[in-house]
């Protein structure tokens, strides 16, 4: 396997996409379209509250744009919105995918759980390459048990 190898929602990030480019089009448009004494009667104060408000949508985006799951010989790094979390092979225990649920989800061995909001249901046949590919490093990685 090539490590480190990453993986990012293809879905989720076509539509992140297509909504910030719509949206910086219809903000610019609509505020060249609009007559010069409408636009005059806007105040720094809200010309400011505007961009701030404009700003935090986008880099929401950002957020669900940059969504990634990392894989490597150490372990994984999972990358959801601004949270970037590190486990070693040896904390994950499993990872599923249930029908109906939107990303993956990953058991650990203190008992928690975490999301991996890069591995989506939407993406259908991707997905299940990958929580193959995350399965069979999880089972490399596990201690072996002693059977004897």
């Amino acid at each position: 396997m090539e490590t480190p190898r990453v993986y990012r929602p293809f879905g989720a990030r076509l539509v992140v996409v297509v909504m910030a480019v719509t949206l910086v089009g219809a903000v610019t448009f609509l505020w060249a379209a609009m007559p010069a004494e409408v636009r005059a009667q806007f105040s720094w104060a809200q010309r400011v509250t505007i961009l701030f408000f404009f700003a935090a949508i986008l880099l929401a985006m950002w957020g669900m744009f940059r969504t990634s799951v990392a894989i490597s010989d150490s372990g994984l790094v999972i990358t959801n919105i601004f949270k970037v979390r590190s486990y070693d092979w040896a904390q994950v225990l499993a990872i599923s995918l249930r029908r109906g649920d939107p990303w993956a989800v990953l058991d650990l061995s203190d008992g928690t759980s975490v999301v991996a909001m890069a591995i989506q249901g939407s993406d259908g046949a991707r997905t299940t390459g990958v929580l193959r590919e995350i399965g069979e490093q999880i089972d490399r990685h596990s201690p072996s048990e002693d059977l004897g």
